[in-house]
């Protein structure tokens, strides 16, 4: 406890509160291309689906919640929710859209950042 003595109290709880700190969303910038007369069926989450974004915390997909079709990044297909906004949060909270590829959840798109954030694991998806 000697060290204790040493370290001025206001310092300490200055690391501590940093350590409890969320961190910012790592993203990657990308290209995002709106529908250009292809048009996809909206999809349909048929269970609640735990997701992991990188970065960020762990986020749920509501069963029943219905996604259109909103353009296509390098990643994948994008889909917004309907009637509904869905966030990522890390140190900030960010608007998502999903982004699916080949049946898989892959990722989402933060329309506000132009931007891609992976999740892990990617999520198989039985689609209505």
């Amino acid at each position: 406890m000697k060290f204790m003595k040493r370290i001025p109290w206001f310092t300490l709880i200055a690391v501590l509160n940093l350590a409890g700190c969320a961190s910012d969303v790592r993203h990657t910038a990308t290209h995002f291309t709106p529908p250009s007369g292809e048009q996809l069926a909206p999809i349909v989450i048929p269970g609640n689906i735990e997701v992991r974004p990188v970065s960020a915390y762990r986020g749920s997909l509501k069963a029943g919640s219905v996604w259109d079709y909103a353009g296509r990044i390098p990643e994948g297909a994008v889909y917004r929710v309907k009637n509904d906004v869905f966030m990522v949060e890390g140190a900030n909270r960010h608007e998502a859209y999903c982004v699916i590829s080949n049946n898989r959840l892959v990722g989402f798109f933060l329309p506000v950042e132009q931007a891609f954030i992976a999740i892990e694991p990617t999520v198989s998806l039985v689609l209505k």
